[in-house]
């Protein structure tokens, strides 16, 4: 299996728990519940175009998704350091953290 299908697969699997339908998942990329019970067989995949339509209609920006489907028992023992830090810096609203102190005090100082 590719790993193309391997991700699509963890995405489906997620929005799933998130309570998402196949059909409503399909909806979304522009194909039916078929296709989308294809991709959570492991036997289609999502293209790049299928996961921008996910990130835009889902508002979620693709990294955030892509990491949110990821089951952190499936990431490497030696990446689980790199992969909790990202949680943290994304945090669990699922968007990117507010920008530090350091970088507001920098757009006060250019806007001066």
């Amino acid at each position: 299996m590719k790993a193309t299908e391997y991700v699509s697969m963890d995405i489906v699997e997620f929005l799933r728990k998130r309570g998402m339908t196949l059909r409503q998942i399909g909806e979304l990329v522009g194909h039916g519940e078929s296709y989308i019970s294809r991709v959570a067989r492991g036997e289609r995949s999502f293209t790049i175009e299928h996961l921008m339509k996910l990130e835009k209609k889902l508002g979620t920006p693709l990294p955030v998704l892509l990491l949110d489907s990821i089951d952190k028992k499936q990431v490497d023992r030696q990446l689980q350091p790199l992969y909790q830090h990202l949680r943290k810096l994304l945090g669990k609203s699922g968007k990117a953290s507010s920008p530090s102190r350091q970088t507001k005090r920098r757009k006060t100082r250019r806007a001066s």
